[in-house]
C-alpha cells in the first residue's frame, strides 16, 4: 500500500498560488519547500495537511480534490 498509494507525485499547486509558506510550515514531515510554488519531497504521507491550510485552494491532489471542499479546524 506505501509504496503506490501514499505519494507526493499527484500534488501540485494551480496558477492561484501566492507562494505564503503556509503548506510548508503545515506539513507534519517536513516535505515541502516552497521555492516558487510549493515543491513536494519523496517522504510525503498523503495527509492533506498543505490542501486543507491553503488559503487560495491552490494545492491540488491530481483530479481527486477538484471542485472539493477544504477543512478548517474550528480549534487551531
Amino acid at each position: 500500500f506505501n509504496k503506490y498509494q501514499v505519494t507526493a507525485k499527484p500534488f501540485f499547486a494551480t496558477d492561484s498560488c501566492i507562494s505564503c509558506g503556509l503548506c510548508e510550515k503545515a506539513c507534519p514531515v517536513h516535505n515541502i519547500r516552497v521555492v516558487d510554488k510549493p515543491v513536494w519531497g519523496e517522504f510525503c504521507t498523503s495527509c492533506l495537511a498543505c490542501y486543507h491550510v491553503c488559503p487560495q485552494q491552490a494545492v491540488q491532489y491530481g483530479k481527486a480534490t477538484r471542485n472539493k471542499h477544504q477543512y478548517f479546524n474550528p480549534h487551531q
